[in-house]
């Protein structure tokens, strides 16, 4: 099998929500210890692969929770242009 070189974060939180799920009284430094230590690089321009996010990019992530909080509000949705960032 190839070795996967892409973006892989879900991988890391899954390995931490195992570790919780093994054990609920866990310790952060336990569940870093079996969690390897990733760097990463931003690409804020990146167009986000998923369906549900299509033509957002990396750098509209951080204003979809002001967003949903607003639409829960019932406030106007603010405008986010796909290659806003």
């Amino acid at each position: 099998m190839k070795p996967h070189t892409g973006w892989t974060s879900v991988t890391n939180r899954a390995r931490v929500l195992a570790g919780i799920a093994d054990n609920h009284h866990v310790r952060i430094r336990d569940i870093a210890a079996r969690c390897r230590l990733n760097q990463y690089r931003i690409d804020p321009g990146r167009v986000l692969r998923h369906p549900a996010e299509a033509g957002l990019t990396v750098a509209s992530l951080p204003a979809m929770p002001v967003e949903a909080e607003a639409e829960h509000h019932g406030a106007p949705r603010p405008a986010v242009s796909p290659g806003a960032g």
